[in-house]
């Protein structure tokens, strides 16, 4: 009877288990959607500083393809260093493809972050590029706190490990500004 009572309680238990993660799915694929949305408020050009708010200027250009189903992200346009990012849904996910210019394509997907709060991209795989002895781009923080800023962190791993993090402090570009509140 003891016995018996332990596998109702485990099999409750679990199964209670099975029915909030359900519940958290369902809530995930919509934080997901409204992360691609906050994504989609930064088309546009942007200027701002990389490793400190006021260390090396650069420039990010946002904008959508596709049909509005992918957002291009631009780093270093007309650079030696120009790099693009493609973020889009897949399968209720956002995720996204780093065009890097090590040579490598990292791509992540969202875990954490949606309608409020930082979004959270982490490590999911990639091409040209071995995770135990590459150096690329394994996750990072995109933090919008308003509609003329975003911050972002993208962390480098080397060797199997976290080794540094990109930083940009960036602000909407005047132009654009004005563009938008005509």
């Amino acid at each position: 009877m003891k016995r018996m009572r332990s596998v109702l309680f485990a099999t409750v238990v679990l199964g209670s288990g099975a029915l909030v993660a359900a519940g958290e799915a369902v809530a995930g694929a919509a934080d997901h959607q409204a992360a691609f949305d906050r994504l989609k408020s930064l088309v546009g050009a942007w200027k701002g500083h990389h490793t400190t708010p006021d260390g090396p200027e650069m420039g990010v250009e946002y904008s959508l393809t596709g049909n509005g189903t992918a957002l291009t992200e631009r780093l270093f346009a007309g650079t030696p260093h120009e790099m693009l990012s493609v973020y889009y849904m897949e399968r209720g996910e956002l995720v996204l493809t780093h065009y890097c210019a090590m040579g490598n394509q990292p791509r992540m997907k969202l875990v954490a972050g949606g309608k409020d709060g930082d979004l959270h991209f982490d490590f999911t795989g990639g091409t040209n590029l071995d995770a135990a002895t590459s150096t690329y781009i394994h996750g990072g923080r995109i933090s919008i706190p308003g509609p003329d800023r975003f911050d972002a962190d993208w962390n480098v791993w080397s060797q199997g490990k976290q080794t540094d993090t990109h930083r940009l402090f960036m602000r909407r570009s005047a132009g654009d500004v004005a563009a938008k509140a005509r």
